[in-house]
């Protein structure tokens, strides 16, 4: 009977991993500055009906890891996930930036409000932290997000990241990542940049 049951649970977990890969359909969305290394391995996709349908536009070879990002969103605090659907185009690339200082860059470009993600900054930083790359990547997402109403303060960015992560279920991951920005904030100078 176990048995059976672990074959039942392993195949209903594969039909939702082929739902979810058909859902994702392709698109046309603005484009962004691309280096020659991305464009070949560049999707666009929008997104899947699991997160409310076409919202979000992503660029890049790594749509699955910011759609798992994304639900995480959705999941912990559904009135800022549907905030974040609903107030921009908000376009989001998995490259764009390699300036290992950051984590990303957002800017607003013919009326879209555009993401660019340094995914491996992210995920360093995620595992100088301590915290699971998905969550980590989530906060990020929020801060970005948040740049499109800020573009020239951090401040309300770190914030927005920061009440996000109160939102988080209880343990060392929320506990961590609220630290993480409590010290970010710390790094904001008066101008609402970065001080280093």
């Amino acid at each position: 009977m176990r048995r059976f049951s672990t074959i039942l649970a392993g195949t209903a977990l594969l039909l939702c991993v082929v739902i979810i890969v058909s859902c994702v359909a392709t698109t046309r969305a603005p484009v962004a500055p691309t280096t020659s290394s991305t464009t070949s391995t560049m999707t666009t996709s929008t997104t899947p009906p699991s997160l409310g349908g076409d919202q979000f536009y992503v660029y890049g070879s790594s749509n699955e890891i910011i759609f798992a990002a994304l639900k995480f969103i959705q999941v912990v605090d559904s009135a800022l996930f549907h905030h974040m659907k609903t107030r921009h185009n908000w376009t989001i690339y998995d490259y764009g930036t390699t300036d290992n200082k950051v984590d990303g860059k957002t800017w607003i470009d013919g009326g879209w409000c555009q993401a660019h993600l340094n995914l491996p900054a992210i995920r360093q930083e995620a595992r100088k932290l301590g915290l699971p790359f998905i969550k980590w990547l989530a906060s990020i997402l929020v801060h970005e997000q948040q740049h499109c109403d800020t573009m020239d303060d951090e401040r309300p960015s770190v914030l927005a990241q920061l009440h996000f992560e109160k939102r988080w279920p209880a343990g060392f991951d929320r506990e961590r990542a609220i630290a993480a920005s409590q010290d970010d904030l710390t790094r904001i100078g008066p101008d609402g940049h970065w001080k280093d």
